[in-house]
């Protein structure tokens, strides 16, 4: 965002604020006004005088003397400053809002920056790849805004961050509401990139966004492919799913440490176990299966891996267990596995999966998923393991489709 953009949100934003103040500045001249009236009337005053005394009397400092055996001018003097006091303290929350003036936080700010914008570039949803895609446009010229459904306090403080890290834009709300999808401008816009990982979701707001911008170009991230290619027809949109991208990087991983052992000798069997059925572990299952002897470990069995994969066609157990626990992996023979591939949606767990793993089998190759940067980094020294994130290989296929 430029400079001289930013210039204009400000000025318009303390437009906007000015006009707040409307309330407090008409209460605060009538309430004075008829008290200066009054005064005068009683004190036989000028009105430059009166209106004087009728301001340092909203704050019990007038000169006046306390008309004492006249009950309504005696009710005057107790009420008017009470009621100024209501007036003043409405004034003081104005002033405090017009402190936030140039603030990325304030939700006028972000709104008005967002209003200005032209051939921008959307994005729904702000979480691990949101966040990477962001992280990307923003060396670009691209315009950016951001929506994001703020739910709970931590989450607001992520997008705190993130505002005043970034200076883009956020519309905080539902984008399944045309009034959501308003705020961001969406009818100026060129491109939405719609990055929840909930399909559903994603649908309904890219239908909402096709029908309020029919020329906008929808690039939607997608895990069932098959109802994807359908609603990319339909829609005119570019479908991709993280995993599936992904699933290449983790399966090579596992080919090039399989063609570097075989230059050595060791008596291990050669089968590999698979822990997590969630997308990603389905779409490297569903690679492997005619290829290597598997062993798999998941929590359930995920209604996905029956209707993708017959596996008792391909002779594939599946240990129904928490993989963080020994005897889950002693049951998977871990011990004598070649390799270990964990493909769960939490980091904690697969950093856990993999801790206990390397010290039942030290040589076993460990490849694993991980969306923390810092700690893959630390992870791939301290483990002797291959840590992939999905979204981090994602990212440059979203972006190529801007």
């Amino acid at each position: 965002m430029s400079l001289r953009k930013r210039f204009r949100v400000t000025l318009r934003e303390l437009f906007i604020r000015l006009r707040a103040f409307r309330g407090f500045l008409l209460g605060f001249f009538v309430i004075t006004t008829i008290a200066a009236i009054v005064i005068r009337y009683e004190y036989t005053l000028p009105f430059l005088h009166s209106y004087y005394e009728a301001v340092t009397l909203l704050f019990y400092a007038a000169d006046l003397e306390y008309p004492d055996k006249r009950p309504l001018l005696e009710l005057f003097f107790l009420i008017y400053p009470l009621l100024g006091l209501f007036i003043i303290i409405d004034g003081l929350n104005g002033i405090g809002e017009s402190l936030k003036l140039g603030d990325p936080t304030s939700e006028i700010y972000n709104t008005e920056m967002a209003a200005l914008m032209d051939e921008h570039v959307i994005i729904v949803g702000i979480g691990h790849l949101g966040n990477r895609v962001v992280d990307r446009l923003k060396t670009t010229n691209e315009d950016i805004v951001v929506i994001d459904k703020s739910d709970n306090t931590l989450h607001d403080d992520i997008l705190e961050e993130f505002q005043r890290e970034y200076w883009i834009p956020v519309i905080k709300g539902d984008a399944t509401l045309t009034s959501t999808l308003e705020a961001a401008n969406l009818r100026s816009a060129r491109t939405m990139l719609i990055l929840i990982d909930n399909d559903l979701l994603n649908l309904k707001i890219a239908i909402r966004a096709r029908r309020i911008n029919p020329h906008i170009k929808l690039i939607i991230r997608f895990f069932d492919q098959q109802l994807g290619k359908s609603i990319a027809e339909r829609l005119n949109a570019s479908i991709l799913s993280t995993t599936m991208i992904s699933t290449p990087s983790f399966v090579g991983r596992l080919k090039q440490r399989q063609q570097q052992s075989l230059s050595s000798s060791d008596d291990r069997t050669d089968h590999i176990i698979i822990v997590g059925l969630g997308n990603l572990g389905v779409r490297i299952v569903n690679e492997l299966k005619d290829k290597e002897t598997l062993v798999m470990i998941d929590m359930e069995a995920h209604h996905s891996l029956l209707d993708v994969i017959d596996f008792h066609e391909y002779d594939m157990p599946l240990i129904k267990g928490d993989a963080t626990k020994e005897q889950v992996l002693l049951d998977a023979d871990i011990e004598t596995a070649r390799a270990l591939v964990i493909t769960t949606g939490s980091d904690l767990t697969n950093l856990k999966n993999a801790t206990v793993a390397r010290r039942l089998n030290p040589d076993i190759q460990l490849i694993m998923r991980m969306y923390d940067d810092p700690l893959s980094e630390d992870t791939t020294g301290l483990l002797d393991a291959a840590v992939l994130s999905t979204t981090k290989i994602a990212v440059k296929e979203f972006l190529a489709n801007l």
